[in-house]
């Protein structure tokens, strides 16, 4: 079963798929097309005091509540996405002079941190959990080679600061522009003041600025500049802001543009169509207000990605939808007319046309590309025959 992120918030059944670095979920096991999927390099994943085979993944802006039918299969479940992530952790680039002994410490602290009950046959392990979070806490701090002794946007050394979401440490000045974000973004919490659980610890153990920074500072241009302790706030505020917000430094394999599924990687030489561009009105989704933006509907052979741009010509989009698992339809806003809405499994999107004509081609184009992929998907599906899969339901839940 899933649980709903609308008010009634009831729970249904969905199946899931475990292949490559993704886990994917579909609304029944006949269904070729995702609903969604995690991406298991950010991931965490931990039991449940729930009774039952209750297990759950902690992404930093969200988590998902899962329900096994058997201990064994919630067991088998929970070492397979520890194993996955280990595995994409391992293959982030790392400095020439890391040992092997170090990478060896890495992935026994993630293993620790994302399954205690499933490795109690290790027997460090309930000698571990039953420390004090803030010892536990202490100690991932001390690690050397975590990048954790200097503040993760600045470089401010001994912060005290952390966003518990994304899992690195800040100082206070930065703190503070984090805490502006708004909570969707990232969530403050102080090292010495406020109280932290073990799951918190566990999340932040598997995490960290050097690892994080790895994501969120995956290629900076020439054109930018980390700011230094001594800079003004402002531009430390434009930096995270550019950082955070506007991701434009992120992984995008790792980190998309919106809060939508994370796009299937493309292979190199893929060759791109645009199958429809133009301006759409395009409602905020933190700041509900309307803003006129340039619209490019990208097709590749694997992937159909929405791009929208600030500004006709703009290098860099502001963000994208993955059309793959969306769908639209037209509405009916007394004070917009012309509008139509593209549904995605984290959003809604309200747009709206310059006239009828361009409202109608959109749509179609829109629905021809949907439709286009899952026939693909369908029968990519039906000759892999080496997809390991298992139905279990499931239910999702804001982090706290």
């Amino acid at each position: 079963m899933k649980k709903g992120k609308n008010i009634l918030k009831e729970f249904k059944r969905r199946f899931c798929i475990l292949k490559d670095d993704f886990m994917y979920y579909y609304e029944s096991e006949e269904d070729f097309t995702p609903l969604g999927l995690i991406n298991l390099l950010l991931c965490t994943v931990k039991t449940t005091e729930q009774k039952g085979c209750f297990f759950e993944i902690i992404l930093p802006h969200r988590s998902f509540l899962f329900q096994a039918e058997t201990s064994q299969e919630m067991d088998e479940w929970i070492n397979a996405i520890r194993n996955t992530n280990a595995r994409l952790y391992n293959e982030l680039p790392e400095p020439a002079e890391k040992s092997k002994e170090n990478k060896e410490t890495d992935i026994t602290t993630a293993e620790v941190a994302v399954t205690p009950s499933v490795e109690a046959k290790e027997p460090e392990v309930p000698v571990e959990t039953e420390k004090d979070p803030r010892e536990l806490l202490k100690e991932f701090l001390e690690q050397p080679d975590t990048g954790n002794n200097i503040c993760a946007d600045c470089s401010t050394p001994d912060p005290r600061w952390a966003s518990i979401n994304l899992g690195i440490m800040v100082c206070i000045e930065c703190s503070g522009i984090h805490r502006s974000l708004g909570v969707q973004i990232s969530q403050v919490r102080s090292l010495d003041l406020d109280r932290w659980t073990l799951e918190t610890v566990q999340f932040m153990q598997t995490m960290g600025n050097k690892r994080a920074n790895q994501i969120w500072e995956w290629q900076i241009p020439t054109s930018d500049k980390k700011p230094s302790p001594t800079d003004p706030r402002a531009v430390k505020e434009e930096w995270i802001n550019r950082k955070y917000v506007q991701k434009l430094f992120a992984d995008p394999a790792i980190v998309p543009k919106e809060e939508t599924p994370f796009p299937m990687p493309e292979k190199k030489g893929t060759s791109i169509s645009i199958v429809k561009e133009g301006f759409l009105t395009k409602q905020g989704n933190t700041v509900k207000s309307w803003k006129r933006r340039w619209f490019v509907l990208k097709t590749t052979q694997s992937t159909a990605s929405l791009y929208y741009f600030r500004n006709r010509g703009d290098p860099l989009a502001a963000g994208f939808i993955d059309m793959v698992s969306s769908a639209v339809r037209k509405t009916n806003i007394a004070t917009r007319p012309n509008s139509f809405e593209i549904i995605t499994p984290s959003r809604i999107y309200s747009c709206v046309a310059d006239n009828s004509q361009e409202m109608n081609t959109w749509i179609n184009k829109l629905k021809e590309v949907i439709e286009k992929y899952k026939k693909d998907m369908r029968n990519s599906e039906k000759v892999d025959a080496k997809i390991s899969k298992a139905p279990f339901s499931f239910g999702d839940a804001v982090l706290r």
